[in-house]
Parts: C-alpha cells; structure tokens; sequence
C-alpha cells in the first residue's frame, strides 16, 4: 500500500488551499468530481486573496462594495477593500497544478484503522484533512502533530456520514 505524508478529501478551494500549502510533501488529493468541477462558493473575495496567492489571472470582475441580492430586498456594505469574483475552474486548476499532489476521482467511504476507506481500496496517510467538514487527523505516534485550533479525531471506525457531524 501506497503511504502519503498528507490525505486531503475534497479537491475543492479548501482542500486545494491545503494541497498548494503542503508542496514538497507526498499528498493525495481525494474527490468524487475531478479537480474544481463543482463550485462550492459564490467565488467572491477580497481582491488581496487572488493577488497573495498570485491567481490574478482567475479574476473577473473588481468591485467596491459588496452587494447581497435576497428574494424581498438587497443589502449593500460598503467595504475599505476591493472585492473580486473569480473563475472557480481556473483558479481550482492551478492551485492543484502548483501542488504537484496526486488525484484520485473515487468516493470516501469513511476511516477505519488509521486508513481512508474509499470505493477503490485503503490508502495510509500520515496527515487526514476534511476541509469541508474541518476534520484533521494525525495518529498518535505522529510527530507532525500540529496546534490548529481543529480537534483531534481518534483512529477508531468512523464513516464518512458520521465524520461530517
């Protein structure tokens, strides 16, 4: 079996964020859509996100004031920063790119054993994190054992459905 330093389930922003940040690292990347299929945010930030993280090129359009629609009224905030929309695609495309991180397309099944139960066998990792649902995992005889301010989850048997409460 094939060890990983980090698994990371969800190849949406979250779990791409992760992966870019982990670089030099052997990470799996674990989705049941490929890589930035499936936008999960209204794609909308402040302007100095996209450009720290150098995705300019994701940007589409720049405004200075943030607007929500509601079905009864709108509600405008005035913002001291610049706010953008971005291509969800793209900007998902590189940050997974830029990662180096491997991808599988399959379907998490839950954890069992210090393992990631998937449709399409077990994969060990040293690291587990659950972007969506900000789980994070590290057995304990790990000495990447990190303050993140997440709980620690044990390594007994939890499926998927259980882990997202």
């Amino acid at each position: 079996m094939k060890t990983y330093d980090a698994i990371i389930v969800g190849a949406s922003f979250a779990g791409l964020a992760v992966a870019n940040q982990l670089r030099g690292h052997r990470v799996l990347l674990l989705d049941r859509k490929p890589v930035g299929a499936r936008q999960t945010s209204a794609c909308g930030t402040i302007l100095s996100v996209l450009q720290h993280w150098d995705l300019s090129h994701a940007l589409l359009q720049v405004h200075n004031r943030l607007v929500l629609h509601t079905k009864w009224n709108e509600i405008e905030f005035r913002s001291p920063y610049p706010w953008c929309t971005f291509d969800y695609r793209r900007l998902c495309e590189t940050l997974f790119e830029r990662s180096g991180a491997e991808f599988l397309k399959v379907s998490v099944e839950g954890f069992e054993d210090g393992q990631v139960c998937t449709d399409r066998g077990n994969f060990q990792p040293a690291a587990l994190w659950m972007p969506p649902v900000g789980i994070q995992y590290w057995p304990p005889h790990s000495p990447q054992r990190m303050d993140t301010g997440h709980p620690w989850i044990s390594a007994s048997r939890r499926s998927a459905h259980q882990m997202e409460r």
